[in-house]
């Protein structure tokens, strides 16, 4: 049930996250599978979530329990809002 969310600077950190991962990554470059690796993110199929910051700000999803930046965030506002995804439903969660 809980998930991780890794955010990359790049289209090219967020390809070899995913390749070293094993996972699908969502990016503006990926607009036809998106809503794919989105399902099977939710659903559970895929425990990890490897994007850029389209995803930082504005999606809720309570089981999300880790972050990790590949690369420092840009701004500070991009980092709280990217760290600010894990622990939607109030459980203790950890950025790094």
């Amino acid at each position: 049930e809980d998930r991780l969310m890794v955010f990359c600077r790049s289209h090219g950190n967020v390809e070899e996250m995913t390749n070293t991962l094993g996972f699908a990554g969502f990016t503006a470059c990926n607009v036809d599978t998106n809503a794919d690796t989105m399902h099977d993110w939710r659903s559970g199929g895929q425990q990890v979530m490897v994007s850029m910051s389209i995803l930082g700000c504005g999606l809720d999803y309570p089981h999300v329990r880790h972050v990790i930046h590949n690369n420092i965030a840009y701004t500070m506002i991009d980092q709280h809002q990217q760290e600010s995804r894990a622990g939607q439903d109030g459980k203790c969660t950890l950025a790094i």
